[in-house]
């Protein structure tokens, strides 16, 4: 690399110099189409589309061909081979020569692995608490843990099911029914989470046991007053087996049946309507009060990335997640596939050899996972994300670190229902949600 540089604090990127205002040459002064992240980068970030021939006064470079908005651009010349720096950190390695003020994408920059010599525990800060405790209106739960909503949810076992859950859940839709929930006030809606996924697949596989582990996760899930378990009867996720395998018993709050039993979906639709109905009562004799922020339970987890989330929204969330925990509160950093080549970062701030090792033990098990099951590791992201300038892991390694904000973390696990330390965790599992809820409706999963 020509020339030498003070690289600084990996976490400097949370500080961006945005220079937002330029002076135009021939007119008043305007935005700056370009962001940089940290002093040392090797690229800038287009906060606009920018034609060729611009000339960016405050990098000394001139836009050579067409750069879509939040994509990378060069600001000096670098040789095939040499790594390339964006939060001051190497995302990749430069695959032929690249011109100042070129465009810096897939076409021309590769993901490599190398040692990047972190030393575990080499950054960890102690957390500040606040001595004043936070407070949020919460549902307390008969078992001690506390509520941020109160639903009941209508799952399934199996894809063949979706149809019967939706419409148990749409009968009782304030905006379309709203006279089925008018005498129970206090529960928020029945909400049904449906899923691809329980048949046609391996009995032992991974993908069934990630799928049970979910399920059983809503299933304990504070935010549900009770939940409806719906199959069709002669799926490979049978409805006893994932009953059996996460522990699960039902109950009062816990009902389960299958289309096939029931006779069909119109009579399955009615039978989960009456079993609703008859959850409401129990569900509705509840109350808010005043219950300190530690009881929260955030999780992170990526979607809809682009070439801004890891200067917007990601920092942004670093800070909640950095005062979510200053007041005693935990926050999860997920989905293994995101972590990936940032690991550095995150084994800098694990609390202890211990805890470092899960991690590295997990990204090892996805590393030998994804040789058995995908070509290359760049067949993660979807093409829309490639296209938003942000390929597989140069947006995904970077995008976790702010998030987690700067505490360190105290948890590594891939176990179902944990009991989560009042801190920072890492959750590993892979870059998919086997259950998504409705966009209408979002549950804080534990």
């Amino acid at each position: 690399m020509a020339g030498s540089v003070d690289r600084g604090a990996h976490s400097h990127h949370l500080r961006s110099r945005h220079h937002p205002v330029v002076a135009a040459p021939d007119g008043p002064a305007e935005m700056n189409p370009v962001i940089r992240i940290h002093p040392a980068d090797d690229v800038v970030i287009a906060r606009q589309q920018l034609l060729g021939g611009t000339r960016i006064a405050t990098e000394g470079i001139t836009i050579s061909g067409l750069i879509p908005p939040g994509h990378k651009v060069a600001v000096r010349a670098i040789a095939a081979g040499e790594p390339v720096r964006r939060y001051n950190q190497i995302i990749g390695t430069a695959t032929q020569p690249i011109a100042a003020g070129q465009h810096v994408h897939t076409h021309n920059l590769a993901f490599s692995r190398f040692d990047r010599g972190h030393a575990v525990g080499g950054d960890v800060r102690p957390v500040t608490y606040v001595d004043t405790p936070a407070k949020f209106e919460g549902i307390k739960r008969g078992d001690g843990r506390v509520a941020t909503r109160n639903y009941i949810g209508v799952l399934t076992s199996v894809n063949c099911s979706a149809t019967v859950a939706r419409a148990i859940a749409d009968h009782f839709r304030r905006d379309i029914h709203p006279e089925a929930l008018a005498a129970f006030p206090n529960v928020d809606g029945i909400v049904a989470l449906t899923h691809g996924a329980g048949c046609a697949t391996d009995s032992e596989g991974e993908g069934l046991q990630v799928l049970r582990r979910t399920l059983a996760g809503y299933a304990r899930h504070a935010n549900f007053a009770a939940v409806i378990v719906v199959g069709l009867g002669c799926e490979t996720n049978q409805i006893q087996g994932l009953l059996a395998q996460e522990g699960l018993r039902e109950g009062a709050k816990l009902v389960t049946f299958s289309i096939q039993d029931t006779g069909g979906t119109a009579k399955s639709v009615a039978r989960g309507i009456e079993v609703v109905k008859g959850l409401l009562a129990e569900a509705n004799a509840v109350k808010r009060e005043p219950v300190p922020a530690s009881h929260l339970i955030v999780g992170l987890q990526c979607g809809g990335s682009d070439g801004y989330s890891g200067i917007s929204a990601n920092p942004g969330l670093g800070a909640a997640v950095d005062l979510l925990v200053r007041y005693g509160g935990t926050a999860v950093l997920s989905e293994t596939p995101e972590i990936y080549g940032g690991e550095h970062l995150l084994l800098q701030r694990a609390v202890s050899q211990a805890v470092a090792d899960k991690l590295e033990a997990r990204l090892q098990w996805w590393t030998d996972y994804c040789a058995r099951h995908t070509p290359r590791w760049t067949t993660t992201p979807r093409r829309a994300t490639r296209q938003a300038a942000s390929p597989p892991f140069w947006k995904s390694l970077w995008a976790p670190s702010p998030k987690a904000a700067p505490h360190p973390w105290s948890m590594c696990t891939n176990t179902r229902n944990p009991s989560l330390p009042k801190a920072l965790s890492i959750w590993t599992h892979r870059a998919t949600t086997p259950c998504r809820p409705p966009d209408r409706w979002r549950v804080v999963r534990t």
